[in-house]
């Protein structure tokens, strides 16, 4: 006989906790698919995923709120559960099966809305209502539903805790299988099919018990219950206050989630795995906590009083969580900071929040409800405090109060908590045990600011020490935190950096700032109207810039999902980009822009977040590409970025071989260092040799490394037919299968076959061997482009320390950025240190100063002023600086003045 209720056949509540087990995982990897395929069809904003939980939420409700009306009529509870679970079956399939093949039709309805964000997010909300509240109601109505068989048991908290620890442990266990094993290795749709087989799995294991009911000889009517004997010192608490605790509960936990996943972004590696493991150990915590309290309810009658106690716990919880996680931030290496931080962070809230649900239970069922109802009624109420806490915290506080106040708001939200569970009692424990959590909070309450701080200053701490930056502006995104870096020179701003989370974003350092013009010149270069073009991520407005230098360009769309990063980025520019009337700022993400829209562009470039963060393979598959093919005019070009450094070759061919099946005709080129350019090129090429014609666009054009046309073409990498040859049988990226994106780095030798393969020997023969090459360029142009070929490696940013053999050669022809780069200067150096009214304070500063001037008048072939410089330079022993001298000397003819210098020193060169 069930020890909880001995008239009731023997293993029922084990055969009904593996039931919701596997219910609780079937529903978490339906509700990780489905969540993927809403980000195709409304976004993948905060916003966007806010809209989607809350009406996810809302359906739990819903169904929980049917189970109140069902409580008091089905007399075979198990039944409707069996009836249920098939329901989500079959309709969870359904709505994976219909995102599957419309979701662009579903974004096409939400074009018009995109410049309206309030109808938008509106449109959003209603539409995952629609989606997902058939499934959602009917998985809200199971578990609430078989408590009834409990009905006139004296005790509720034993049997719900058991039953809600099983469908949280069985919802951890599905969810971290959907993100570790099965979507990663089985794709979207053998994913979907094991979801449904674990719901049908769900019914078979209860279908044995479908005609049980409470077999009690002597039922009471429906809505009451076997009365319990009452205690002297108790007294009935008011069902809206426990409803009111168990919503503000959902609520609070909600903002627990989204406040604890923004915090980790600043120290993980903001991975959809790592993502999914946080939410894994929020559903671990629920689940130890409603099993621990199980036990409790169990062995101690009035376990319920503890529930201000319990509370004011959670608001302890949380602020030390807080304290953990920035402790966490300061450890190395990567696993070290996920150990503590996350279930630091997370898992004593949540434990807490298990506890109370439990707690909550065992109350209203001293109150006089019966099981079925007082179940029903304290999940309905958690279920819609989580979707007004998704919708709150996620559409409203977070974009507008940033994670700080939002961590602050969770204490005082279960201060606030405690303080009305103490109010619905009349025990002096609960009034202290409030009082208590007053305190704590008063108390850590102003540690949380610096404690967030000190999480945002380590994740920019790598960029910090590595360029010698300092932090010039720190902005609580909606979607992100933003932390703006500047690097002086000779105490003068040079170089900018734009950190998201833990990840640099963008840079103008030279290398970065190559790479990002490389997006526009390739596109600018290989037609002749490109009129209307469209910017997919703006970082820090290099790749604008360079496309607005070109008076060609009439329009220029411009697609972020940041709105802060337009604001930040304006700050370093003399010429803001988003001030020229031809730019348009639209702050959405880049997917679900393309699939909204139907105008069409001559160029349309990229350059996403790394592929690997969250979410952001949906912007690399084969059905983006495709998107983007779509909005593409006939003679259009697009570029990407494919950044190969961190991509293993599988991971990188993937995304190729989904870039090619789109654009028939791709090419890939060298940017710099191992971030590679995607092509999809005009099937009939038009080349155009403008933008070097003119003023403007040439000093853009020579600050990326690309003085002539020629030196585009050097960085030439493959065309279609040599990029399939390398796929080889690699499968494409695509959304079905986002696992072939893999999330493991390459290792030092895959680093050196790419090198391999990218070899400018290697190259320079693909390039000669190449069809497109041969139908786009003349026999001359070929030759211009081999005569310069020497000096990619300079410009892609593998030599920063050049031989003079290797200056000498450069000197040899009219360029000027390989002398700067190869000898460890650029623009932003010359331009500060060519300053006239510039004198540095210390002799250490003089002399750099001194050699990059030095450097600077030998790429302008001014070797005898050269010479100067470098000699000046010499007084403080700068390195390089009596070679470069001497052989300044001798680019001058002053052959005397070269021995001189050189002095006993011996050099591979000589001119004495």
């Amino acid at each position: 006989m069930d020890t909880l209720q001995p008239t009731l056949p023997a293993q029922t509540l084990r055969r009904l906790q593996w039931a919701l087990a596997c219910s609780g995982a079937g529903t978490l990897l339906f509700q990780a698919i489905w969540f993927r395929q809403l980000g195709w069809a409304l976004g993948n904003t905060v916003m966007a995923a806010a809209a989607t939980l809350a009406a996810f939420m809302l359906g739990l409700a819903l169904g929980a709120g049917l189970a109140i009306w069902f409580a008091g009529r089905v007399k075979r509870p198990v039944q409707i559960f069996v009836i249920a679970e098939t329901l989500v079956a079959l309709t969870g399939t359904g709505t994976a099966v219909l995102l599957l093949g419309h979701w662009p039709s579903i974004a096409s309805w939400l074009g018009a809305l995109l410049e309206q964000p309030v109808l938008l997010q509106s449109a959003r909300f209603w539409l995952a209502v629609g989606l997902l509240t058939l499934p959602a109601v009917a998985m809200g109505v199971g578990l609430p539903l078989l408590t009834c068989l409990w009905n006139h048991h004296p005790r509720l908290g034993p049997v719900l805790g058991r039953l809600y620890a099983a469908n949280t442990g069985g919802a951890m266990l599905g969810l971290a299988a959907a993100e570790l094993l099965l979507i990663p290795m089985l794709g979207m749709v053998n994913s979907l099919i094991a979801a449904a087989l674990l719901l049908l799995s769900s019914a078979l294991l209860a279908l044995p018990l479908r005609r049980l009911a409470d077999p009690a000889d002597q039922a009471p009517p429906a809505g009451t219950a076997t009365q319990v004997a009452p205690d002297p010192q108790e007294q009935p608490s008011h069902p809206w206050l426990l409803w009111l605790i168990a919503a503000g509960l959902g609520l609070l936990m909600l903002a627990v989630e989204i406040t604890g996943i923004r915090l980790l972004s600043l120290q993980l590696a903001g991975t959809s795995r790592d993502l999914a493991l946080a939410i894994v150990v929020v559903l671990m915590g629920l689940a130890l906590g409603s099993r621990l309290a199980a036990s409790w309810t169990q062995r101690h009658p009035h376990a319920s009083e503890g529930i201000a106690l319990v509370t004011g716990g959670a608001a302890a919880s949380w602020l030390a969580g807080v304290g953990l996680a920035s402790l966490g931030a300061s450890l190395e290496p990567a696993w070290a900071r996920w150990l503590v931080s996350v279930p630091g962070l997370l898992l004593p809230v949540s434990l807490c929040s298990g506890v109370l649900m439990t707690l909550l239970a065992e109350r209203l069922r001293r109150d006089g409800l019966t099981s079925g109802i007082a179940s029903s009624q304290l999940l309905a109420a958690n279920a819609a405090g989580a979707a007004a806490g998704a919708a709150l915290t996620g559409s409203l506080l977070l974009p507008s109060q940033g994670p700080v106040m939002l961590a602050v708001a969770v204490v005082i939200g279960f201060v606030t908590l405690s303080l009305v569970a103490a109010v619905g009692s009349n025990r002096r424990v609960q009034w202290l045990a409030a009082g208590l959590a007053l305190l704590i909070a008063a108390m850590g309450v102003r540690s949380l600011p610096s404690l967030v701080d000190q999480q945002v200053m380590l994740a920019a701490k790598p960029f910090v020490d590595a360029d010698r930056a300092e932090r010039i502006a720190l902005v609580h995104g909606r979607n992100e935190t933003l932390q703006l870096l500047r690097s002086d020179f000779l105490g003068e701003p040079s170089t900018w950096r734009l950190v998201t989370g833990r990840y640099s974003m963008s840079s103008t350092a030279r290398d970065s700032e190559r790479y990002m013009a490389l997006f526009a010149w390739w596109g600018l270069a290989l037609q002749q109207a490109p009129e209307k073009s469209l910017l997919i991520s703006y970082g820090l407005g290099t790749t604008a810039r360079s496309l607005l230098a070109d008076p060609r360009v009439q329009q220029l769309d411009v697609v972020d999902i940041s709105p802060e990063t337009f604001a930040l980025a304006s700050d370093i520019h003399t010429l803001d980009p988003m001030d020229d009337p031809r730019t348009q700022a639209h702050v959405t993400d880049g997917r679900f822009f393309l699939a909204a829209g139907t105008e069409r562009y001559d160029l349309i470039t990229g350059e996403p977040p790394p592929p690997k963060m969250a979410s952001i393979v949906n912007l690399y598959t084969q059905e983006y590409f495709q998107q983007m093919r779509r909005r593409l005019s006939d003679t259009g070009v697009a570029t990407y970025w494919l950044p190969v450094d961190q991509l293993t070759p599988q991971s990188a061919k993937a995304i190729t071989a989904a870039f090619c099946n789109a654009f028939d005709d791709c090419l890939l080129a060298a940017g710099s260092h191992y971030n590679w350019i995607l092509i999809g090129p005009p099937a009939v090429p038009a080349p155009d040799l403008s933008p070097w014609d003119r003023r403007a666009s040439l000093y853009l054009l020579r600050r990326a490394g690309i003085e002539s046309p020629a030196m585009l073409w050097t960085g030439f990498l493959a065309d279609a037919n040599q990029l399939r040859a390398w796929i080889g049988d690699i499968p494409p990226l695509t959304d079905a299968r986002p696992g072939r994106l893999q999330l493991r780095s390459p290792t030092a030798q895959e680093l050196l076959d790419y090198a391999d393969w990218a070899a400018p020997s290697v190259a320079r023969q693909r390039f000669f061997a190449s069809d497109w090459v041969n139908g786009a360029l003349t026999n001359s142009q070929q030759q211009a482009v081999a005569e310069l070929w020497d000096w990619q490696p300079v410009l892609n940013g593998f030599v920063h320390d050049a031989p003079i053999a290797l200056v000498d050669g450069i000197l040899d022809t009219d360029l000027i950025t390989p002398v700067l780069w190869g000898l460890g200067s650029g623009w932003n150096e010359q331009r500060i240190a060519g300053n006239p009214e510039l004198t540095p304070d210390s002799e250490i500063d003089r002399a750099r100063q001194a050699f990059h001037r030095g450097v600077g008048h030998l790429a302008r072939r001014e070797p005898d002023r050269a010479k100067q410089q470098f000699l000046r330079a010499l007084e403080a022993d700068w390195p390089r600086a009596r070679e470069l001298a001497v052989y300044a000397a001798c680019r001058a003819g002053q052959k005397d003045a070269a021995g001189d210098i050189a002095g006993p020193a011996r050099y591979a060169f000589r001119c004495w």
